[in-house]
């Protein structure tokens, strides 16, 4: 495999502590953006979720904060979210990556893979249901996050009005140009009460209302292409929600055959 003569893996990441995803722009999953990425490998960047990584063959070598590690068939390698790291593969490596929505760090860390936990990691990529019940076996509860939790409700003048059109049709188009003519203030007003009272931009806070309504139609078994539309996000924007946010697909969140539902 050809290597890029351009980058340097080789050096350590510095220990420079973790990069807080909640202050990434909306919808940027890793840091940074530009970040150099190639078939030798990836330079230096981190993730706003949780990331497992494997290898089905072949190896990688990681640098992170505490050091080199390998991923390979015997090991995997759990990155916290946050934690900036590089890795260069080489010409065997074939990838399992598993994705959590943890809200905790933690330590960057490597686990041992016997023939047991490796059947059950081949599994979840042909099967990403089973994708969470392994985080939890391998890296523990926080890993996973549980589910989503529901998005905070604001109560003020500016947002109650918006929180509950919202709530009655995820997919309520109205901007905040609009809201801010008939509320008669400005929309950095607007902005600014959902910050305070949600802890959320409103763009954020929209799409974890949405995506919260999205959860509850797709564990009822409605098609992934519906369910976006109903919620008021392009089918791409359904995907990318759920990968950030749950470490799933959205049709992993359908119900299996003969569960309840």
């Amino acid at each position: 495999m050809q290597r890029s003569a351009s980058v340097t893996l080789d050096a350590p990441v510095p220990s420079v502590g973790t990069i807080d995803p909640d202050r990434w722009p909306e919808g940027v999953d890793t840091w940074p953006p530009d970040a150099t990425w190639g078939a030798w490998g990836h330079g230096r960047h981190a993730h706003s979720y949780g990331q497992l990584l494997y290898a089905a063959s072949g190896a990688c070598e990681m640098q992170t904060p505490v050091g080199p590690l390998t991923v390979d068939t015997a090991h995997a390698v759990w990155i916290p979210r946050g934690v900036e790291h590089s890795a260069r593969f080489d010409a065997e490596f074939c990838p399992v990556v598993l994705s959590a929505p943890t809200r905790t760090t933690g330590a960057v860390r490597s686990i041992p893979v016997d023939p047991a936990t490796r059947a059950r990691l081949l599994a979840c990529r042909r099967d990403p249901r089973s994708t969470a019940d392994a985080l939890r076996a391998l890296v523990g509860p926080s890993a996973t996050g549980a589910d989503l939790r529901p998005a905070r409700t604001p109560h003020g003048p500016l947002t109650a009005p918006i929180a509950a059109a919202l709530a009655a049709d995820p997919a309520h188009a109205c901007t905040l140009e609009t809201w801010a003519q008939r509320l008669h203030v400005s929309t950095v007003s607007i902005r600014r009460a959902f910050l305070a009272e949600t802890g959320l931009p409103f763009s954020q806070w929209r799409t974890h209302v949405r995506l919260d309504a999205a959860v509850a139609r797709l564990r009822a078994g409605e098609p992934v292409t519906a369910v976006a539309h109903a919620v008021g996000l392009s089918h791409n924007g359904l995907l990318a929600a759920c990968r950030r946010h749950l470490g799933l697909p959205p049709s992993a969140l359908h119900p299996t055959e003969g569960s309840p539902r």
